[in-house]
């Protein structure tokens, strides 16, 4: 039986964040490909050339270089969620519930 002091971690909590952070990654990674076509698109048709025109294929370039790491990160916090359930369940399995 728990008592006031217990300290209480759900499994379930843990994988519902890490299934959040894999959707907003791929939703984010969505919404930079879509961001880096309107800019790439607008160079191409609309500002041809100029300043601005040269340094919004310099975003696009900074953004390409992005691209791909969010799923990445995604994967890599999931690794860190899973370790750290793992560890505390082997350090202390009485103070380790499970909801």
């Amino acid at each position: 039986m728990q008592g006031n002091n217990s300290l209480i971690i759900c499994d379930s909590e843990f994988e519902t964040y890490k299934t959040k952070m894999s959707e907003l990654s791929a939703l984010l990674e969505s919404k930079i490909a879509t961001y880096m076509y309107i800019l790439q698109t607008l160079c191409n048709n609309g500002i041809k050339s100029g300043n601005v025109h040269d340094n919004l294929l310099t975003f696009v370039g900074a953004l390409q270089n992005i691209q791909g790491q969010l799923p990445l990160l995604s994967a890599e916090m999931a690794l860190n969620v899973d370790a750290f359930i793992s560890e505390v369940d082997e350090k202390d399995r009485n103070m380790y519930y499970s909801c």
